[in-house]
């Protein structure tokens, strides 16, 4: 089995990054940004998903709700 890491990062506090950990399981970290703008190392988990398309729903699910 391959498992890609499928990294989507946006720039915009915070950052999301979704991994797929098995063919029905991917992972969405969230990120915090460093000084230089940059995604810290370390993330947290913030949403499980079956598929990297609903990963990738939520993610942008979330820049949306987010105020401006």
């Amino acid at each position: 089995m391959n498992i890609e890491d499928s990294t989507v990062l946006y720039q915009s506090p915070p950052a999301h990054r979704c991994r797929a950990v098995a063919p029905d399981s991917w992972w969405v970290y969230r990120h915090r940004l460093g000084a230089d703008g940059q995604p810290l190392p370390w993330g947290r988990v913030v949403h499980y998903c079956r598929s990297e398309a609903e990963a990738l729903g939520w993610i942008r699910e979330q820049r949306e709700q987010r105020p401006s």
